[in-house]
């Protein structure tokens, strides 16, 4: 769980030590981009293969580092993806694209059009400025949701996701979004995409705490203040406080996903809202909650993203949070406290509920007081600022590293 500022970056390799394939979930901000950057250039040229790269959706935290990584840099010698699911303009309608030929380098005004096209839709202004033309046209160079045979990356409205096989016996499903999650949004698709792109064209030494990227979210919330928790009777107050769910198009357009491997799962689930994850859970496992090995909330902790029932509708331990608290301070105190209220521990163990965290923050230090921790029964642990938390899935454990 790379630092990546208000967002997601998730770096995963899997598989024998002698012949390790790897994945990425998300780029982070503009920063973590040009820190994935340095991360790939250090790779030894055979070990710069990924299977796969998932944006999970167009806001800034996700797709940002995308843009100062690869779209907007020198390419990387060796470096490629065997596959990239991300779901544009043409998936939003319910196409598909058709599998990438590279052109002859006479047909470049084709590819433009034709990269345009499939992110903007059919009128060819160019969103985004010069940051969404090159974005749409490096992504119509690469494999794009190859798995998929060029469609969307989603589930049915109604049943299980798509399966996919990748080497070494990874298996990843997929839990949203649903056709009507991805649809919600072509109202606001090319307002999403332009904003997120044009933020791209930032330098690093703009983004910092007195300049943030206000991406679609509304900005103003006030400053959250450290809850009074002297009693469990305090912690089920905060976690019943009122539940309103999420209701941004782009997040319920995140693509969400169950990873499973050699008996381990992980639950990545992007910005999701807490409802289609939960629908999503049901169709998969209609008679028990899964036992999930390790899950990462939605939306970085926010409370409208992780409700009592999506606790629920798993049965977990560990609870990865990734954020830095800057931009709309999460992770918010009433999710962590439906966490450690509601979490119901794996079949045949009776581990306490543990919070992996992917930097500290002023509003994640919370959950390391002490009292807190006899208190309620659990464990917090935090990865370095500005770099991150290296974990190991085994056995049902997750351990730092």
């Amino acid at each position: 769980m790379l630092a990546a500022g208000e967002g997601d970056a998730l770096h995963l390799q899997w598989g024998p030590a002698s012949d390790r394939r790897q994945l990425i979930v998300d780029m982070g901000v503009h920063a973590t981009g040009r820190a994935w950057r340095d991360r790939l250039v250090r790779l030894p040229v055979a070990q710069r293969r990924f299977e796969l790269l998932v944006i999970t959706h167009v806001d800034t935290d996700h797709i940002y580092g995308v843009l100062s990584a690869l779209v907007d840099a020198e390419p990387i010698e060796g470096f490629e993806f065997a596959d990239i699911w991300f779901n544009g303009w043409t998936h939003l309608l319910g196409g598909r694209i058709e599998p990438f030929q590279p052109p002859p380098t006479d047909a470049e005004a084709a590819l433009v059009a034709d990269a345009r096209t499939h992110m903007f839709g059919s009128d060819l202004e160019a969103y985004g400025g010069g940051q969404g033309e090159q974005f749409s046209i490096w992504l119509r160079r690469q494999p794009w949701n190859l798995a998929f045979g060029g469609q969307a990356v989603v589930r049915p409205n109604n049943g299980v996701g798509p399966r996919i096989q990748l080497d070494h016996g990874l298996e990843i499903t997929v839990l949203g979004p649903t056709s009507t999650q991805l649809e919600a949004l072509q109202g606001d698709w090319r307002t999403a995409v332009a904003e997120a792109l044009r933020k791209g064209a930032l330098a690093r030494d703009e983004v910092h705490e007195d300049l943030v990227p206000t991406d679609l979210e509304p900005m103003g919330r006030r400053k959250p203040r450290k809850p009074r928790l002297s009693s469990r009777s305090d912690l089920k107050r905060l976690a019943n406080r009122t539940f309103r769910s999420d209701d941004r198009a782009a997040n319920g357009s995140s693509i969400a996903l169950l990873v499973d491997y050699a008996g381990e799962s992980l639950l990545l689930t992007g910005d999701a809202h807490p409802e289609g994850l939960v629908d999503a859970l049901g169709f998969l496992f209609a008679d028990e909650p899964p036992n999930i090995t390790a899950c990462k909330l939605p939306h970085h902790g926010s409370q409208k993203n992780v409700s009592r029932a999506l606790v629920e509708a798993i049965r977990c331990n560990h609870w990865l949070i990734s954020t830095n608290g800057i931009k709309h301070y999460h992770p918010d105190a009433a999710a962590i406290a439906r966490v450690l209220r509601y979490a119901r521990p794996p079949t045949g163990s009776e581990r306490s509920p543990v919070l992996l965290f992917n930097e500290p923050s002023v509003y994640n230090r919370w959950w390391s007081d002490e009292q807190w921790i006899e208190r309620f029964g659990y464990r917090a642990f935090y990865g370095e600022k500005g770099v991150g938390l290296s974990l190991e899935v085994s056995a049902g454990e997750v351990r730092m590293v």
